[in-house]
């Protein structure tokens, strides 16, 4: 696309974009004032002239504002600042718009847009309307359109194949007013997923709702390209976390909202370079000039004076000796890497694909390394790997046709904790299985290990979140039974039956539960659920994007927390963690930017920094290459501290093979 095309379209882009704002405004306000915050979006908690309306109700669609909707379920009522999000939907909506309601998670999105639906449905406007979510929140919205409006016909289109199919002409015979599904059926390629595509493309729907719409921030994703093909009057997103990564994401939220007014192409005005200030300031004023009619934007501070406190803390927490081992001869390893690669630039070579690869490798392993040495190898010798697999062969656990060569490839590829895993499923091997020592050997196990049985002892109960699935199973044998803690606790992650998942999270929250603990991923469980039941959130390791961490705080701290909150974020000190940490406050500071007081610098530790399954990427998919290569530098240039002087399980000695360090 042509520079001069972009610079056009992103003109014209203002231009409508400031018209639109000034028509909303004169809709909300009748001229009482502007609506607009320092922040670049709306942040409305009241209309002035709603209160001297009288409670009027959903009519034909007119420049009238709304109270609530009567066909909401008796006993039901919206808060005040929610009667306004539904203002906001509804005069969107009557100007042929679409919106995207970014309140802080928690705030209730999912009953405003219910009660949007409500006020459509009372205004002959029946749709039907279309909301596409996670998995993992579809029975949420089927129980909150029940409880809150059960006088729209709702249907969940998801199931196995035949039922799905069925389901078709059943509901294109009886007729419906909300259909829920999920992002699963715009994704894959099989015939199953296309027949699904075509039944749900081929419709004209009311109003189209993408809960968790951060999900479609990449425009070059097939579930992007897919659910652009939905038909609708409306196109309404919903996500907590609008900025993610970089301007651009939003943008693409923009597009996908409004293709006409915001073409794709125009995300090629928002490239500023990272670090070149001047730039990024300019972009930062662009995007917010576009930004302000379309997206209504409250935080929980601004709306909510009863909402439970939250203190937030991070602790820094030492390797063990057998760790610091470990992540110093990484160290060694990349420094050397660093000097081969300096000695090839002045000979005017190039290592091209395969260095840039082999530093990526190097920071994973680093990253892993400050988690826990056991998501490496490093405790078993090549001589036990053949021993475990010439077992592994004999019993067929990798199936009738695997041959020796085929066995030993893919265990070349296991962490020490995964070949554990092995020898415990298969009895001839379990006297190779790793003493609990080993799953104990690292700082943040150590801390764990301390800090859990307190929590537990004055009545706290506990989230416990990581974005490596690997670390929860070795997570588990730590706070199961004997030598464990012995701590009652459920798991979920990207893995989980969606059927599942509901009862899991009922048990946790159940009065009187037993259960003390929660494990989750962070991408899986950080997102439409409500954990409540917990007063205590702990971050194992920090995502990519603080978003999610941000995410998975709130599953605690929400509407209905009758606790204060503490958030507890385990960083290994003087490790390559810090460096993300440090990655994490920057991305943090473009969403203030943006979104928040932009006037304000970004504070040192983010305010409220907050895998698998329903994300179309993987843990580090997000890192950028210069960010990853800066931090590399910073991790090699840093001196090697000194490992802690105290463990609190004896460590137990390393094989013979514990030079060898390949990831798992």
């Amino acid at each position: 696309v042509a520079v001069a095309d972009v610079q056009r379209a992103l003109s014209r882009a203002l231009r409508e974009c400031e018209e639109i704002h000034k028509k909303i405004e004169a809709r909300l306000t009748a001229g009482t004032g502007s609506v607009l915050e320092d922040g670049g979006c709306l942040a409305l908690t009241s209309i002035p002239n709603l209160a001297g309306q009288g409670a009027e109700t959903a009519g034909p669609l007119s420049s009238k504002l709304l109270h609530q909707p009567a066909c909401l379920a008796p006993g039901k009522e919206l808060s005040g600042y929610q009667v306004v999000g539904l203002n906001w939907l509804w005069v969107m909506h009557d100007l042929g718009l679409g919106g995207i309601l970014a309140d802080e998670m928690g705030l209730g999105k999912t009953v405003q847009v219910i009660a949007l639906l409500a006020a459509l449905h009372e205004a002959d406007r029946p749709g039907p309307h279309l909301v596409v979510a996670p998995a993992s929140v579809l029975d949420n919205w089927a129980r909150e359109l029940s409880a809150w409006c059960p006088a729209l016909r709702t249907a969940k289109y998801h199931g196995a194949r035949a039922q799905r199919h069925a389901m078709q002409a059943d509901l294109d015979a009886k007729g419906f007013d909300v259909v829920l599904t999920t992002y699963t059926y715009f994704e894959g390629e099989g015939e199953a997923n296309v027949v699904d595509r075509r039944w749900l493309c081929g419709r004209e729907w009311g109003c189209c709702v993408l809960d968790e719409a951060h999900a479609i921030k990449r425009a070059d994703s097939a579930r992007y390209q897919r659910l652009s093909r939905l038909r609708s009057a409306q196109r309404v997103l919903l996500t907590g976390t609008p900025v993610q990564n970089n301007t651009r994401e939003l943008l693409t939220l923009l597009s996908f909202m409004l293709p006409a007014t915001f073409p794709v192409g125009l995300a090629a005005a928002f490239g500023a370079r990272p670090g070149v200030a001047e730039a990024e300031a300019a972009e930062v004023r662009r995007a917010r000039r576009l930004l302000a009619p379309f997206v209504l934007r409250r935080s929980k501070r601004d709306v909510l004076t009863q909402l439970a406190p939250k203190a937030e803390e991070e602790a820094q927490v030492r390797m063990t000796k057998g760790q610091h081992a470990t992540y110093v001869r990484l160290l060694q390893r990349g420094r050397a890497l660093v000097a081969e690669r300096s000695g090839r630039a002045r000979g005017k070579t190039s290592g091209g694909a395969g260095g840039a690869k082999s530093a990526k490798t190097l920071f994973f392993d680093l990253r892993k390394a400050s988690m826990h040495p056991c998501l490496l190898r490093g405790r078993y010798t090549d001589a036990q790997v053949g021993e475990i697999a010439r077992a592994a062969l004999a019993l067929d656990h990798f199936g009738a046709q695997a041959t020796l060569p085929m066995v030993l490839k893919e265990l070349a590829t296991y962490s020490d904790f995964q070949l554990h895993q092995l020898c415990s499923d298969l009895p001839p091997l379990r006297r190779l299985t790793l003493p609990h020592a080993a799953l104990c050997d690292s700082g943040k196990v150590r801390h764990l290990r301390q800090l859990l049985p307190q929590l537990r002892a004055e009545g706290h109960r506990v989230l416990l979140f990581s974005q490596s699935t690997q670390m929860l199973d070795l997570l588990e044998p730590v706070l199961g039974p004997p030598p464990g803690l012995g701590l009652p606790f459920v798991r979920l992650d990207g893995s989980t039956a969606v059927e599942e998942r509901q009862q899991l999270i009922d048990d946790y929250q159940a009065a009187g539960s037993p259960l003390f603990a929660f494990l989750l991923s962070t991408r899986a469980g950080g997102q439409g659920i409500t954990l409540t039941g917990a007063d205590t959130v702990i971050i194992h390791d920090l995502d990519w994007n603080p978003q999610l961490d941000r995410q998975a705080v709130d599953r605690a701290h929400r509407i209905g927390q009758t606790r204060p909150v503490r958030v507890i974020r385990l960083v290994t000190a003087e490790s390559v963690e810090e460096q993300i940490l440090k990655m994490q406050q920057k991305k943090a500071g473009l969403d203030a930017s943006l979104l928040g007081d932009g006037s304000k610098a970004p504070r040192r530790r983010p305010r409220d920094s907050t895998a698998d399954g329903d994300e179309e990427e993987g843990p580090g998919a997000e890192l950028d290459v210069r960010m990853m290569t800066t931090m590399i530098h910073d991790a090699l240039s840093a001196p090697i501290a000194a490992p802690s002087d105290e463990d609190d399980a004896p460590e137990a000695a390393p094989s013979s093979g514990a030079d060898v360090l390949t990831a798992g």
